[in-house]
């Protein structure tokens, strides 16, 4: 993941942020010659603050507009594709279609995949400082009976440096506790010599850690933490959607909406949202307004010699994050930048791996390419 150093243009204004508040009426007291008074209780007026306001199609304006789409229309790209250069939104669009021919648009919902477990290492970040815990705190402290727990920091299972086996998900619909016990009481040691072992094992035992601090279901964490200021949907939101697509698989063939698959990846794949939601919701992560920047180091630092920490890849160079993930004929895809400036966010409703993810970063390697002597001839447009 080596990516050129470049200059920057701005092209249309991201509006991430808080666009409305609430609105209080103030008490009132009549009162008639001193013998009857009547108190009108204070009423209130909440409306909900959401950080990712602005959410609207951006198309092409310039060359370098036109040269992203280029290259999406030449892989027949299908899903939503933000791309942001200097903090400026220069393309949101949606592209092809779910079944019955419905467009996909800026508005389309597709699944995290992947993606949710950085969320859910927020979650437990969050506990963990408020239990004065941290990374080094053991895992038997929470499964004493999980293989190795005694040996297997919190650290190790966020950075898929434990050694513990992929466990297959159970078919059975469980509660969420339910699905977390399920890989607790069957996971195994992984005998593997490799120092770096990717599984969602890891992850589904950390959201029965946070549970177990919070004494809160992590669907409730999840609507504390993020829903209440950004546009996340849980399982069963999704299901009602009228913002869903169709998930595609590779050969092309569309994959039918199976609520249990989604539920059963509790804290690894439950999660849902447009690629304009989460990267509002990255940028203010980045810039240390949803965890500290200690706690949010601590979180997405590789050990050293390797790449993955808290839900998130570090490029080499040291100066982006890179997310992948693939579920059910989904795969999103981002790179943006550790100071939030440049970003590519491709949600994609066809799962191709082979397409989706050199796309994805060649997208990245174009906007963060030397600036020419061109004139600039777009109309610079906020999306507050």
């Amino acid at each position: 993941m080596n990516y050129k150093k470049i200059g920057l243009v701005l092209i249309g204004l991201v509006g991430c942020g808080v666009v409305c508040g609430g609105l209080a009426l103030k008490a009132t007291t009549l009162t008639n010659g001193g013998s009857q008074s009547s108190t009108k209780k204070t009423q209130k007026q909440v409306t909900k603050v959401y950080r990712d306001q602005g959410n609207r199609e951006v198309v092409p304006q310039d060359k370098l507009g036109h040269e992203l789409e280029k290259q999406l229309q030449a892989v027949d790209y299908t899903g939503t594709a933000l791309v942001v250069r200097h903090n400026k939104v220069i393309l949101n669009r949606g592209y092809g279609t779910g079944e019955n021919h419905k467009a996909n648009t800026v508005e389309t919902v597709y699944p995290l995949a992947s993606l949710t477990k950085h969320l859910t290492g927020i979650v437990l970040q969050k506990q963990l400082q408020k239990h004065q815990l941290d990374g080094t705190t053991k895992l038997s402290k929470f499964y004493p009976n999980v293989p190795s727990a005694e040996q297997t920091s919190l650290h190790q299972l966020w950075t898929m440096t434990a050694d513990l086996s992929d466990v297959p998900f159970t078919t059975k619909t469980m509660s969420e506790a339910g699905y977390i016990n399920n890989v607790a009481e069957r996971v195994t040691i992984n005998h593997q010599s490799k120092p770096w072992f990717y599984t969602s094992t890891n992850y589904i035992l950390l959201s029965g850690v946070a549970r177990q601090l919070s004494g809160k279901s992590l669907m409730t964490l999840f609507k504390q933490e993020f829903q209440d200021k950004y546009h996340f949907l849980n399982v069963q939101e999704y299901k009602k959607s009228d913002h869903r697509t169709t998930g595609y698989n590779d050969q092309g063939h569309a994959l039918a909406f199976q609520e249990q698959r989604f539920a059963r990846e509790v804290g690894t794949g439950d999660v849902f949202a447009t690629p304009w939601t989460m990267y509002c919701f990255l940028k203010d992560d980045f810039a240390g307004k949803i965890l500290p920047q200690s706690a949010l180091t601590e979180l997405t630092t590789p050990p050293a010699g390797l790449f993955y920490a808290g839900g998130l890849y570090t490029s080499t160079d040291g100066q982006s994050y890179v997310g992948h993930g693939k579920m059910q004929g989904f795969e999103p895809t981002l790179f943006m930048d550790k100071n939030g400036q440049n970003a590519v966010i491709l949600f994609s409703n066809r799962n191709d791996e082979a397409r989706n993810k050199p796309l994805a970063s060649r997208l990245f390697e174009t906007i963060k390419a030397p600036e020419t002597d061109e004139a600039d001839d777009t109309t610079e447009e906020s999306t507050n």
